[in-house]
């Protein structure tokens, strides 16, 4: 039996995950465990040695707080309707008083100037 080849989308992908996962300062553990899968899966999905179902996928993203597009585009590629998007599902989790909040730290950043 072959081993399948590694896919640039799967060396992307692994990519992804261990650079949010590193963001978020997670180990591999602590992100297996919250995503239901094996350590050794989620080692080999960093290492782009394994693919993943759909679920995992949505799983992974959820737990790391990025859409799915995020993990699945490389790095250089990474625009503003994926941030807009990573921002939006953040918001989504938040309580109502909590995302006005961030909403004002936003348009405040933006008015001074801090963000472009």
């Amino acid at each position: 039996m072959s081993k399948a080849k590694i896919t640039e989308l799967d060396r992307i992908f692994g990519a992804n995950i261990r650079r949010y996962r590193h963001e978020r300062n997670l180990t591999q553990e602590q992100l297996a465990e919250a995503a239901g899968i094996s350590i050794s899966h989620c080692a080999n999905i960093e290492a782009g040695r394994n693919s993943v179902t759909l679920d995992t996928l949505k799983r992974l993203a959820g737990v790391l707080e990025v859409t799915v597009d995020a993990l699945l585009t490389e790095d250089g590629a990474y625009s503003s309707e994926i941030a807009a998007q990573n921002l939006a599902a953040l918001v989504m989790q938040m309580s109502e008083e909590s995302a006005i909040r961030a909403e004002k730290v936003i348009r405040f950043l933006k008015d001074e100037g801090m963000l472009m």
